[in-house]
């Protein structure tokens, strides 16, 4: 199942990524992790399967702008009914990037 990244946008994304090890840069060369997905608008929401797992930043945090209003509506209301849950530590190890030695 794949793994979505909710973030209001692609930077705020990136660094998700990264901090759960979802992301790897060596040089200039960026891995990332199969079946991971970035979604930064409301409508990417859309059509995922019950229980599909997700990794966002605190809301607190979040911009005030529409947009991010809309998405962050979007994601409460998916988790809310089942359609998304919040990752459990085995959903983000098992897609896990491993720095090249």
């Amino acid at each position: 199942m794949t793994l979505l990244i909710v973030a209001p946008d692609h930077l705020a994304a990136r660094k998700i990524a990264r901090d759960h090890g979802l992301l790897c840069e060596t040089g200039t060369a960026v891995e990332v992790a199969d079946d991971v997905r970035t979604i930064t608008r409301a409508a990417q929401l859309v059509g995922w399967s019950r229980g599909t797992p997700v990794i966002f930043f605190d809301l607190a945090f979040w911009p005030t702008n529409t947009a991010a209003r809309c998405l962050m509506a979007g994601l409460l209301s998916g988790i809310q009914s089942g359609r998304l849950r919040v990752a459990s530590p085995d959903d983000i190890a098992m897609r896990e990037v491993r720095a090249a030695a």
